[in-house]
């Protein structure tokens, strides 16, 4: 809790509860001090109280006094809430006969909720004011058909993110009729009359599905048309807090796959300047996720010593609160910073994060993550020259990949070439092995199905760096 919603509970809790108000802020004062939650104190400083028999009961009490203040707390800085609570007056009203009121109270929430596009919030003042005037007004289909059109939009942006997520198919194609998606999306975003969150709806996964397209340039200009929308619509602000930090996540990948890397950065810079403190406690979490992510993927491409910096700083807290975070994002965050230690040259610091992953029960096998996650394992075991642990690592991978159909080139090629190199009885043969993956790299390298490969792991720089310098001055010549 921050010092202010401390203050907001003894000031609520003397209030409706003067009775007993003093043994309730002795107890959370106590909880408060402690840097670990321990029971036992808490029994022993309630017992010279004499209070100690009913310790049960107060902790109990204390709990929903704290959840009733803070709610009290929070509806006077959430417009949704706020509007609940009116709403809720309103049926008082109308249960005590008092109709002229009830109607006043109804039609303020109703011009509030019109005013921040709240539909749901809309369409339950709307029933009212119909119980009341016995009628359905012409807003009442409007909203609806509004509802019915981002349901639409929520439910062609679900199934494309899980596509995209799970079974490689970040490489392999998607399993959705994109044609009738791309009809659906254009026509809310042409429609002027539209509301500003279903525009922003169909600008956030048109990004996305033209990323899935490689039209990157394409889905830059969606992911600014949602950053436009963010900062002219303040209702959308408070309904999706974490939106602006998702959208200028999505600007640095897409800005790094087009490598330009100056504007990237700006836009990380932008992100980093987000004040989180003001966020509540779960949205903190799933900001820091964001962040993390980013910085990682940034950090994977390019070397900026204040972004390792702030990677450092947020580094204990993602450890300490990992557990925190849903599977997808400890997933995705696990292989940036194997990924980036690996890059260190931290080959231990690498398998610890990359093992977290895949013995994270709540990851899925068949996500994406887990794929590339393997991949990269069989690629430090590779690196290390330990034939018996290549060897084990080449099993477990093609045993995932093949009943998947997902053994495409790079993972075939990295596959052969940990057979060739067992095979090998020389320091000759071993580097010959090598030059030949080199040269099966380059030849596939710039075909489509490969390219998201090499963007999550650059399998041919990796390959150059173990022949040496003696190879680079080579090439050079």
């Amino acid at each position: 809790m921050t010092r202010s919603e401390k203050r907001y509970f003894k000031i609520h809790i003397r209030t409706h509860s003067s009775k007993h108000s003093d043994e309730y802020i002795q107890l959370f004062d106590m909880i408060d001090e402690q840097e670990e939650y321990d029971e036992k104190v808490l029994i022993s400083g309630i017992k010279e109280q004499g209070s100690d028999q009913r310790f049960a009961v107060l902790k109990h009490r204390l709990f929903e006094k704290v959840l009733d203040a803070l709610e009290s707390y929070q509806r006077s800085n959430d417009v949704v809430m706020t509007l609940r609570h009116d709403l809720n007056k309103s049926k008082v009203l109308m249960d005590r006969g008092m109709e002229r009121m009830a109607l006043i109270s109804i039609k303020k929430v109703l011009d509030k909720a019109l005013e921040y596009e709240l539909d749901h919030i809309t369409l339950d003042a709307l029933g009212l004011i119909g119980a009341l005037e016995s009628g359905r007004t012409p807003c009442h289909s409007n909203i609806l058909e509004r509802i019915a059109t981002q349901h639409s939009i929520s439910e062609i942006r679900k199934q494309l993110f899980v596509n995209l997520n799970s079974e490689g198919r970040m490489r392999t194609g998607m399993n959705i009729d994109t044609s009738l998606v791309e009809e659906h999306l254009l026509q809310c975003i042409e429609d002027r009359d539209a509301p500003s969150r279903s525009s922003y709806m169909a600008h956030h996964t048109l990004s996305a599905l033209r990323f899935s397209q490689n039209r990157i340039a394409d889905s830059l200009c969606h992911i600014d048309a949602c950053i436009q929308l963010l900062e002219l619509n303040e209702h959308l602000r408070t309904e999706m807090p974490l939106a602006r930090a998702e959208m200028l996540a999505n600007k640095v990948y897409t800005l790094c796959r087009l490598h330009d890397m100056a504007h990237a950065k700006e836009a990380l810079d932008d992100l980093l300047g987000i004040d989180s403190e003001l966020l509540r406690v779960h949205l903190r979490i799933a900001h820091r996720g964001i962040l993390m992510q980013t910085l990682l993927f940034y950090l994977n491409g390019q070397t900026d010593h204040s972004f390792i910096q702030r990677l450092k700083e947020e580094e204990p807290k993602y450890i300490s609160d990992r557990w925190e975070y849903p599977a997808v994002v400890r997933g995705a965050i696990d292989y940036g910073l194997g990924l980036f230690y690996h890059q260190k040259g931290e080959r231990g610091m690498a398998m610890r994060f990359l093992n977290k992953i895949l013995n994270d029960g709540e990851i899925k096998r068949d996500e994406d993550v887990y794929h590339r996650t393997l991949v990269l394992v069989t690629v430090l075991h590779a690196e290390s020259g330990d034939r018996e642990w290549m060897a084990h690592s080449a099993r477990a991978l093609k045993r995932y990949l093949k009943p998947r159909g997902l053994l495409n080139g790079v993972e075939s090629l990295l596959l052969d070439y940990i057979s060739d190199f067992r095979r090998a009885r020389t320091e000759e043969g071993e580097e010959r092995a090598m030059r030949q993956f080199v040269h099966r790299l380059r030849s596939i390298r710039r075909a489509v199905d490969e390219r998201i490969a090499f963007e999550h792991f650059d399998f041919l720089g990796w390959a150059e760096e173990q022949l040496g310098e003696d190879y680079h001055r080579g090439m050079v010549a």
